[in-house]
């Protein structure tokens, strides 16, 4: 029986993570375009504001923010100071990248779990301004961004620690 390459394996599970949120970020993003130019329409042609036409796109993109930046981290596009690193001898280098994605992981462990904690506390009592949605769901960006986040953190790391110990590879 043939097995697959992990390497290969943890490749398509990136991208499929990456197409759920591109998907989601795109269709947020059209939400978001729609109802600022129809919020901009009632305002000035109609002369009858809509109250709630600030509300949704704003939550829209805490919602686009979160879940965008695991593809900066699917991708290697997240702030990062590599100045130093860079000059380092390939093999710590190599290191230094690991024991980072350990820390980032760590990091975003922390936020989704205090991110659980926060929409839960919050609950269902109480709606967002003029909106009939729970808070709830609005906080909700940050642990479903948080678990995102640390699935492509983790295969980042899996791959960078499968390719330590090939030469001229990874990091």
């Amino acid at each position: 029986m043939k097995y697959a390459n992990p390497q290969v394996l943890l490749e398509k599970l990136s991208a499929v993570s990456d197409k759920i949120t591109l998907t989601v970020a795109s269709i947020l993003l059209v939400l978001i375009a729609i109802i600022v130019n129809w919020g901009v329409f009632c305002r000035y042609v109609l002369f009858a504001p809509l109250p709630w036409s600030e509300q949704i796109p704003k939550y829209a993109m805490i919602w686009m923010g979160f879940l965008g930046a695991s593809v900066g981290i699917s991708r290697n596009r997240h702030i990062g100071f590599d100045i130093l690193v860079v000059r380092l001898p390939s093999i710590i280098r190599k290191l230094v990248v690991i024991s980072g994605r350990f820390l980032i992981l760590f990091f975003l462990s922390m936020m989704t779990i205090y991110g659980v904690n926060f929409a839960l506390a919050v609950g269902f009592s109480s709606n967002a301004p003029m909106l009939p949605i729970p808070m709830f769901y609005l906080f909700l960006a940050v642990p479903v961004g948080g678990v995102f986040m640390i699935l492509q953190a983790t295969i980042k790391l899996v791959l960078d620690i499968m390719t330590l110990n090939r030469k001229g590879q990874g990091l």
